[in-house]
């Protein structure tokens, strides 16, 4: 989404490579599952859906948790420029 390509390129100014190749990939984990719908279609239900889904795929804490706070800063982001109009 726009989003998450705002928030990468928020990150790679922000933040070191290993942290920007890290977060690429746990918001591809993300795209791979929502990136056909619009941010404003999604429920809570739907992350905590998702959320199941890695866990049950054996992704480890230390991998859901980060990707995560990375979603949470998406809809933020999403929210706070105006690509949303209603927080998730």
């Amino acid at each position: 989404s726009d989003a998450c390509a705002k928030l990468l390129e928020k990150i790679e100014t922000e933040a070191s490579a290993i942290t920007h190749k890290g977060s690429a990939a746990r918001l591809k984990l993300f795209s791979s599952k929502f990136g056909s719908r619009p941010l404003s279609s999604l429920s809570p239900d739907d992350l905590l859906s998702w959320r199941a889904g890695l866990i049950k795929a054996k992704y480890a804490p230390n991998s859901i948790n980060p990707a995560l706070v990375l979603v949470r800063r998406v809809l933020v982001l999403a929210y706070e420029t105006g690509m949303v109009e209603v927080p998730v």
